[in-house]
């Protein structure tokens, strides 16, 4: 059966690390979401809002990066804050310039400000680093000491920094609208609400990267799958194959759901407040979001199309092995009934046994017929799967058309047995009457009485005649005939109806009763 098989295997026909479902692969999916570390796991790191990212932009568009007040900066540990920096450097879109880094010290000393600008210098290499505003001390003696000093080492950071006495000079680098309230702006900024965000949107993208990878694995197993030989294991195949489809469709339903969860999350400022614009970072937010959201439908749509035709080869398979079930019993059946008809006889030796043999026959017949109805049923079901354009048609339609010649080789064979016997019988009929006639010119010839019935068989024993009867016989004859009488020429009755002895016991007359002088 395996040269059936050619056409529903698959294993080569898909390209290495290609989806067969057609899914976006899982690097795909997390195009922009692949930071080197999650809020999940630096969720207490995050919490301490040493550095946060309020939404807002730069004149020139670069994100803003704020380091508001945090008298214990200088006690972080180097790898603490190498991963919130990381972490928040990797959740805008940056496309041209780097980030502006604005320090709040106001109510620092210039050691702690020489000191962050040291730390954060290193943290970023590369020119990352567009702009970095610092906020002085706000102290008169720290003021001033920060001015000369920050003039003497100004190279030494590496990057472009500056000084800034108040919160009306930052607003000549930064619209307040993208600054938060407590830097003299308009944003409403709560940190626990972003990092909310930020594990909602994270867990959210885990799930459809983890679901993509498990449709993309259910893909390959499906497309690799070799189609088992029997009805039995193909049906639980199939069953197996929806159950697993059904589990994949319910992973699809419950990232959707939790992405439109994560869609409403995002769109609530607006529902409060029909004047609230989006940050630049929300609106990237929810631009992810709806893409992932986009995807997950195309790739439930892809799913559907993948598991129609999946379905349709495991469906038509099974309707093949039904198929070749159901011919071995025909043709198992069919062969019994050519064997069975082998052993009856053509010919008989008695009407008795003709009509015997026709009765087993006739009796035969129905049974017969049944399997030849079913061999026809089933050939004109393998015409129909051929007609629906089912892959197997080159096992299917030999098998339709030895089962038709099987039949019809049957039925033939039926019809002419009956003929023969029907025959026989009729000769043996005709033979048993052309006996009967036989036997009655006998009987006639030796001058007994004809009854209609065969006489007994064998001779009379010798000496059983009487005295009487031999002179009886003797004296009958009056007068013999010439010899000249013709032997076949059949008795008619004188016209007078006077005949001889003679003629009356032959069946003849003699030359006497034709000339009308025989006696009574």
């Amino acid at each position: 059966m395996m040269d059936c098989l050619g056409l529903c295997s698959g294993p080569g026909a898909q390209r290495r690390g290609a989806s067969p479902i057609g899914v976006p692969g899982p690097d795909d999916i997390m195009q922009g979401l692949s930071e080197p570390v999650s809020a999940l796991h630096i969720t207490a790191q995050l919490q301490k809002r040493f550095a946060y990212l309020p939404g807002g932009r730069s004149t020139n568009g670069n994100p803003l990066i704020v380091f508001p007040e945090f008298p214990e900066f200088s006690e972080l540990e180097e790898e603490e804050l190498q991963n919130v920096l990381k972490y928040l450097t990797s959740v805008p879109r940056v496309s041209g310039g780097g980030f502006v880094l604005l320090l709040d010290r106001r109510l620092d000393r210039w050691a702690a400000v020489k000191s962050a600008l040291h730390r954060i210098a290193g943290l970023f290499p590369g020119g990352r680093v567009e702009l970095v505003l610092v906020l002085r001390p706000s102290a008169l003696l720290q003021r001033t000491l920060s001015d000369f000093l920050f003039k003497v080492n100004r190279d030494d950071f590496k990057m472009k920094v500056v000084m800034l006495s108040s919160v009306t000079e930052l607003h000549a680098y930064i619209d307040p609208a993208q600054l938060t309230t407590e830097l003299g702006g308009a944003r409403e900024y709560d940190h626990q609400t972003w990092i909310s965000h930020r594990t909602a949107l994270e867990a959210f993208a885990l799930m459809v990267r983890t679901t993509a990878q498990t449709l993309q694995a259910f893909g390959t197993e499906l497309a690799e799958t070799e189609l088992p030989n029997n009805e039995t294991t193909t049906g639980g195949l199939l069953e197996d194959h929806r159950t697993e489809k059904d589990r994949m469709k319910s992973l699809l339903q419950v990232a959707l759901h939790q992405g439109g969860g994560l869609l409403l999350l995002i769109n609530e400022p607006l529902q409060r407040d029909a004047d609230y614009t989006l940050s630049p970072d929300e609106k990237d937010d929810l631009d992810t979001v709806q893409r992932l959201l986009g995807q997950l439908d195309e790739t439930e749509r892809a799913l559907e199309e993948f598991w129609e035709r999946h379905r349709s080869k495991l469906e038509q398979c099974l309707q093949l092995r039904r198929f070749e079930t159901r011919f071995r019993e025909v043709r198992a059946q069919l062969d019994a009934l050519c064997d069975r008809l082998s052993e009856f006889s053509e010919v008989s030796i008695s009407p008795a046994h003709a009509d015997h043999v026709l009765r087993e026959l006739i009796g035969h017949e129905e049974k017969a017929y049944e399997v030849l109805d079913r061999a026809r049923s089933l050939a004109a079901d393998g015409d129909a799967l051929i007609a629906a354009g089912h892959y197997g048609d080159d096992c299917i339609r030999p098998k339709g058309a030895e089962l038709r010649a099987a039949a019809e080789g049957v039925a033939t064979t039926l019809r002419r047995k009956r003929g023969l016997l029907l025959r026989a019988r009729e000769l043996h009929a005709l033979l048993e009457t052309a006996l009967r006639w036989c036997e009655a010119g006998s009987s006639c010839w030796r001058g007994s009485p004809w009854t209609g019935s065969r006489p007994r068989r064998g001779r009379r024993p010798r000496g059983s005649w009487s005295a009487t009867s031999t002179r009886r016989r003797s004296t009958s004859w009056e007068t013999p005939p010439p010899p000249s009488a013709p032997a076949t020429r059949p008795w008619l009755p004188p016209s007078s109806g006077r005949r001889c002895s003679w003629c009356t016991r032959s069946r003849r007359r003699c030359r006497r009763c034709s000339r009308g002088g025989g006696s009574a």
